[in-house]
């Protein structure tokens, strides 16, 4: 069997959370995927994923084998895309993003982005956790708040404010 398939399969199930959504983004059926994540699993020897009825959970070892995974078929993508010289952005692109700035900035602007970038699929993580992007294999994080020294690159894109509870937090400027 396929082993790309099977990681290909495991690796959208863990960034949707459910074998239907995987298969649904892959246009293959439910039980496909099922079996070729059961197959990458007995290959491996070891359980990668906890299933219930109602939602996937890594195992620890499944939390490593997706980073590597993930690596491996974004490194695929990326030489593929190299091959073809395409100049408009291609697949996954896992950007992390604090609640506030999400919902009265990021969400409303993301149709029109994905209608400008139609080869890019958005697996945007929104939560007040501090994400590491490197462990975590985002490409993208937007902060608020002083920045640690990082070998990563920064880029200042404006400035927010935060407001009582009583009022909604907005842009001081941008």
């Amino acid at each position: 069997m396929d082993r790309f398939l099977q990681m290909t399969c495991f690796a959208r199930a863990v960034e949707t959370g459910s074998f239907s959504a995987a298969a649904r983004d892959l246009g293959l059926g439910q039980p496909n995927v099922s079996r070729y994540v059961a197959t990458l699993e007995e290959h491996l020897q070891t359980r990668l994923l906890l299933r219930t009825t109602r939602r996937l959970a890594l195992t620890p070892e499944g939390e490593r084998y997706y980073a590597e995974v993930r690596r491996i078929l974004d490194a695929v993508a990326e030489s593929e895309s190299s091959l073809r010289d395409e100049t408009e952005p291609a697949g996954l692109l896992r950007v992390a993003c604090p609640t506030a700035l999400a919902h009265a900035f990021v969400l409303p602007l993301v149709p029109a982005f994905l209608a400008r970038y139609p080869g890019l699929t958005l697996d945007l993580q929104i939560g007040d956790r501090y994400v590491n992007l490197v462990d975590e294999g985002a490409e993208l994080a937007i902060r608020i708040g002083h920045l640690e020294d990082s070998t990563l690159r920064a880029r200042r894109i404006g400035r927010f404010e935060r407001v009582s509870s009583t009022t909604r937090a907005r842009p001081s400027s941008c």
